[in-house]
């Protein structure tokens, strides 16, 4: 991700003692509340006509 990208975030708030992160060998309780940010999906650019060329 750079700076002026522009696209979807999939975020999750998480709460602390209460959800869980897998760290490999055990699922460890999160130490603070907060939002974490999972994903982020580029927007793809509108295609305009007269930019597909079929053969």
């Amino acid at each position: 991700m750079k700076l002026g990208d522009v696209g979807y975030v999939s975020l999750r708030y998480v709460e602390e003692g209460i959800d869980k992160w897998y760290d490999g060998k055990d699922f460890v309780p999160y130490k603070d509340s907060n939002i974490i940010f999972l994903k982020f999906i580029h927007e793809k650019p509108i295609i305009e006509d007269g930019q597909i060329l079929l053969d």
